[in-house]
């Protein structure tokens, strides 16, 4: 396209969106081009390719994101992009490259206000983000009923005001394998604030971090009627605080832990975090599995600092220098399976 290296902006617009192009145009130094789903009837249009808007916007564009079921996995290839949906804006049962809806190969990208779901591929990790470039942000989102979330990344991976629910494998051979969050071993923080992550199934964890840090503040972690393991994994420890949080063990869970941390360190400082601590604090954390159940399981790392906790069931977790509640109905929480807001900071 002739004009592509004078955009600025790239808007994917629809019915609904008039207000939202008119800021946009206002704002761009350059030109605007739209584009809407390939079936719309509505707008006349520059692309019908969400992918190819995708793959074209250059460094420092943003690409906005109409209503409508966008059945085309896209591959961020510039720096800097921020893909950003309307309301209504959906991408659908479509994989990039074999990966993902959204596959991120350039550094400083944003997604925000996307709906992703009905995402597989073959060997049961189908994400809706998988992160292959330095330093995302994922804003806003709602993730569900695909294999996995948000798979990946290296530097800095920020999920904030997001849902994430009935994410996991969905293969019998790929149990425990996906996860809502996965963050890899080349993240330096993970960063998880404000989102409620509910429900993973097929034994995967709610958030899985080999993140050097890893930081989980204010969010709604929960099992639900969800098949899935621990609510929180840090396999090769690092520095971890998890604080503010709701967090809750349904009775469908595979795993009787809630957080583990250092399971599955080697002794190789190349895999293995050498500064290691885990605070766990003023979090509210609830038991609606009755048997079998432990707060935290630690290998190879100094045993959490715990402050301030709020725990509801489990009589042994009475002493653990927390408020202790026997049920629900004692620390006057609503019945399951009905969750509480995170405490207020």
């Amino acid at each position: 396209m002739a004009r592509r290296a004078r955009v600025a902006l790239l808007v994917v617009a629809g019915c609904g969106a008039a207000a939202l192009l008119d800021r946009a145009a206002a704002a761009a130094v350059l030109p605007v081009i739209t584009v809407c789903p390939a079936a719309a009837t509505y707008a006349k249009c520059d692309y019908t390719s969400l992918n190819k808007a995708a793959r074209e916007a250059p460094a420092g564009s943003t690409v906005l994101v109409g209503p409508g079921i966008y059945r085309e996995g896209i591959i961020v290839r510039a720096d800097r992009v921020t893909i950003r949906g309307v309301r209504g804006a959906h991408i659908k049962g479509a994989a990039a490259s074999g990966k993902a809806a959204i596959v991120v190969k350039d550094d400083d990208v944003t997604i925000e206000a996307i709906e992703c779901s009905r995402i597989t591929v073959p060997n049961g990790n189908g994400a809706c983000i998988r992160a292959e470039g330095m330093n995302l942000t994922v804003r806003g989102v709602y993730f569900h009923d695909s294999q996995s979330g948000i798979l990946g990344g290296r530097g800095r991976l920020v999920v904030e005001d997001s849902r994430l629910k009935r994410l996991g494998g969905d293969i019998a051979t790929e149990i425990g394998r996906a996860h809502a969050i996965y963050a890899g071993k080349r993240v330096d923080e993970l960063i998880v604030r404000r989102s409620r992550i509910l429900s993973s199934k097929e034994e995967g964890h709610e958030i899985k971090s080999r993140a050097r840090r890893t930081v989980i503040e204010g969010n709604v972690i929960a099992s639900l009627d969800g098949r899935d393991s621990r609510l929180i994994d840090v396999p090769n420890g690092g520095v971890v605080v998890i604080r503010g949080n709701v967090l809750e063990k349904g009775p469908n869970s595979s795993n009787p832990d809630v957080v583990g941390i250092g399971l599955e360190r080697t002794g190789n400082p190349k895999r293995d975090h050498a500064i290691n601590s885990t605070v766990i604090a003023d979090n509210t954390i609830i038991f609606d599995r009755v048997q079998n159940i432990r707060l935290f399981r630690v290998r190879g790392v100094p045993p959490p600092k715990l402050v301030g906790n709020t725990i509801v069931g489990g009589e042994e977790f009475r002493d653990l220098a927390s408020r202790w509640f026997p049920d629900r109905a004692a620390a006057g929480l609503p019945a399951y399976p009905r969750l509480p807001d995170p405490p207020k900071p």
